[in-house]
């Protein structure tokens, strides 16, 4: 449709361009119709309603798509479950009789030695370790966002961590957080194996993940069963 354009064209083209180019302009611009013949005035209302409904086609197609990836973008940047804060391990009679005879040799050994201070440690530690048993473990709901881990009402920017690693104990899994401070302690989280593909993306986006193993006190615990 440009000016002088049609001196490139061959002598066939340049007899159809004007043709075209009008019914073209009578799709869209008002009171064109006047200046097309009856055919093509007749042939314009379906071709307008035509190239509308292509046009509103791909605009709605591209709201669904935005609109698409906004949800999946919110879902997988936020995730929330709920998980006991400790395994929860089984006990025997075995396993309390052994406890038994261990805080009574010890005991014996601070009374022969006069260790009196290290009696008091002694009976204070079984105590705890029978309540802790006894005493169910709490439900803490955790949600995993762009932000950080919340856990109950207790915020963990990632600005606060270095890396983070994955451990699996038996059929229990925990992601361990690992602080930036040399002296501070890990952050570990329980969560359910449904739940384990979003927590490791999230976490990924934001941290680089390490190897991570059972540390000394862990692995006391798992030997003890507490």
């Amino acid at each position: 449709f440009e000016e002088g354009a049609g001196d490139y064209l061959s002598p066939t083209l340049r007899q159809k361009r004007p043709r075209r180019a009008l019914l073209l302009w009578g799709c869209f611009e008002e009171g064109a119709g006047d200046y097309l013949s009856p055919t093509l005035r007749q042939k314009r209302p379906k071709r307008a309603l035509l190239l509308w409904g292509c046009f509103i086609s791909l605009i709605l197609v591209f709201i669904i798509h935005l609109c698409y990836n906004i949800l999946m973008a919110k879902k997988v940047s936020e995730v929330s479950w709920q998980a006991e804060e400790y395994i929860v391990r089984d006990h025997d009679a075995w396993w309390y009789i052994g406890l038994f005879l261990v805080t009574a040799g010890l005991c014996v050994l601070a009374v022969f030695l006069q260790w009196w201070t290290f009696l008091v440690l002694v009976i204070l530690s079984a105590i705890t370790i029978l309540v802790m048993i006894f005493r169910p473990p709490r439900k803490i709901n955790y949600t995993l966002t762009d932000k950080g881990l919340t856990e109950d009402k207790i915020e963990h920017p990632y600005e606060v961590f270095k890396a983070f690693g994955i451990l699996k104990e038996g059929a229990h899994f925990s992601a361990v957080l690992i602080p930036k401070k040399r002296f501070s302690l890990s952050t570990k989280v329980y969560f359910p194996e449904t739940n384990g593909e979003q927590i490791v993306d999230i976490l990924g986006s934001h941290l680089p993940m390490e190897e991570v193993k059972l540390d000394f006190l862990d692995k006391i615990v798992n030997f003890l069963r507490i």
